[in-house]
């Protein structure tokens, strides 16, 4: 479990990517079922383009990886005597065709990254899946679909169940790392059972990098599931609108670093995203529905606390850090709910909050300011 993995492996990734897109001419392979015991068989060197990573597992050869349509089923116990794939990537393509429906389901084992789709060029990703259970770990990335640049990201999604450990940063769908104008929507994380996240590692649905928009993305914690970082609906990262995001915690799930249902970086805006706790959910530090430290304006988000549920801190419909205009953003706190911070339902650092509405029911408490 040795690699040593970081952000200049993206860097890298995205240059030879760029300097390589030229060198793959091969025709895409066929679709595979693959399934991997542990023994070595079968792992092989991604392409140049793709880092050429060794000892990876992955359809179809170095020449001609296979794009859509792929299965692979990971099931051994990390050890003496196994051997863990550098990478997983359930489909991968350097062309402008889709890599679609692949899916990558860890019963057990470890890799330090796993990837349901991943895309060099500017072909789009979509309802691609990654499943992590039983006693997987995973610690350096874990994504369901994935372009370097151009093309959209929608409908991938990422499951971890069990007693799942993820010491990583989680994405259901990531669009343009290195650019791009792509959106990013539909894309989903959900954790269930004893799923842990590590802190500092962040879990978000949809992230738009460049042009891109963030919408329709979603984050669900249930069970017992633990995520002890930041929580993200959905992110435009660049320039585009985050809208329509979803995070939801019930049962017993634990946020350990700040909630967000949809935020934007830049220049766009912010709207119509939602956070929602209830049975004994619990977030440290602060909720928000929609987040702008950039200059968009912020309306129509939403944060509900109901049963027990609770935020250790702030809770906030809608917050703009500029000079945007905050407004009919609203948090409702039902039944016992509480929070220990204050509650806004719209906060504008120097722009104009109006039309925002805070809703108490039955016994919620609120700890300071309303």
């Amino acid at each position: 479990m040795g690699y040593n993995y970081g952000k200049k492996v993206f860097d890298l990734w995205g240059l030879a990517c760029l300097l390589g897109l030229s060198l793959c001419l091969a025709g895409p392979a066929q679709a595979q079922n693959i399934t991997y015991t542990g023994d070595g068989a079968g792992l092989q060197t991604t392409p140049a383009w793709a880092l050429g990573i060794s000892q990876s597992l992955y359809p179809g050869t170095e020449a001609a990886p296979g794009a859509s349509n792929n299965t692979i089923t990971v099931n051994y116990i990390p050890g003496p005597g196994m051997t863990d794939p550098a990478a997983i990537v359930g489909g991968l393509s350097n062309t402008s065709a889709a890599v679609q429906n692949n899916t990558v389901t860890m019963l057990n084992g470890y890799s330090p990254f796993v990837v349901g789709g991943f895309s060099a060029v500017n072909g789009a990703v979509a309802g691609n899946s990654v499943t992590v259970g039983g006693l997987s770990s995973i610690d350096f990335r874990l994504i369901g679909g994935l372009t370097l640049v151009e093309g959209d990201i929608y409908n991938n999604g990422v499951i971890v169940k069990d007693q799942a450990r993820i010491e990583t940063y989680v994405y259901g769908g990531y669009g343009g790392y290195l650019s791009g104008n792509g959106n990013v929507y539909n894309n989903s994380v959900s954790l269930s059972g004893n799923a842990y996240v590590r802190d500092g590692r962040v879990v978000t649905g949809g992230y738009a990098n460049g042009l891109g928009n963030a919408y329709g993305n979603t984050v669900s914690l249930e069970g017992d599931s633990q995520v002890h970082s930041v929580v993200n609906g959905g992110v435009a990262g660049g320039s585009g609108d985050a809208y329509n995001n979803s995070v939801a915690l019930s049962g017993q799930a634990n946020a350990g670093n700040g909630v967000y249902g949809g935020r934007a970086n830049g220049s766009g805006n912010v709207y119509y995203n939602t956070v929602e706790l209830s049975g004994n959910a619990y977030a440290e530090n602060a909720a928000y529905g929609g987040y702008s430290p950039g200059d968009g304006n912020v309306s129509g988000n939403t944060v509900s606390l109901a049963n027990s549920a609770q935020v250790n801190g702030e809770v906030l419909g809608g917050y703009a850090y500029g000079t945007s205009d905050v407004y009919s953003n609203t948090v409702s706190l039902a039944d016992s709910a509480s929070s220990v911070g204050d509650i806004y339902g719209g906060y504008a650092g120097s722009g104009q909050a109006h039309d925002n509405n805070v809703i108490l029911s039955g016994s919620a408490q609120a700890g300071d300011d309303i």
